[in-house]
């Protein structure tokens, strides 16, 4: 019974576990090398060469994060999936997962603050909306399919 109860805990956590890149309001990816957004914030190559670099900076620390919270959600399954479960372990494994996530999120909320250094709170609220904008315009496309 208490493996159901942790599997569910789980399963919650991860379903409202909000992804910070939606919530943040930021276009995913490289957004400042689209011409239409560069050209709307008046990014100068200065800027763009920042962001790149804090990109790739972010990007490589994700990667190795991503990793992290992949093995630790396989160590959760593991202990999950034995004939005799130690509940002990897996609340112990259950929190190493969630640290993992925590870190994920952290750093790209990190990224995000040095974006937003780098624009200033003027055009990173003009991100924010055109992001919203395409988002909305995406949904109505599916919606009309």
């Amino acid at each position: 019974m208490l493996k159901y109860i942790i599997i569910g805990m789980l399963l919650f956590h991860m379903i409202t576990l909000p992804d910070p890149g939606a919530c943040q309001g930021v276009a995913k990816g490289k957004w400042w090398h689209d011409p239409h957004m560069s050209k709307q914030l008046n990014l100068t190559d200065g800027e763009k060469e920042k962001l790149d670099e804090q990109y790739v900076k972010s990007h490589r620390r994700m990667i190795q994060l991503k990793s992290n919270v992949e093995k630790e959600r396989f160590e959760l399954e593991t202990l999950l999936e034995s004939k005799e479960m130690d509940e002990d372990a897996t609340k112990t494994q259950f929190k190493k997962l969630d640290k993992a996530r925590s870190d994920l999120a952290a750093e790209r909320f990190k990224f995000l603050m040095e974006s937003r250094k780098i624009l200033g709170n003027e055009r990173f609220q003009d991100v924010k909306r055109m992001y919203k904008k395409n988002k909305r315009n995406k949904h109505r496309s599916k919606a009309k399919r």
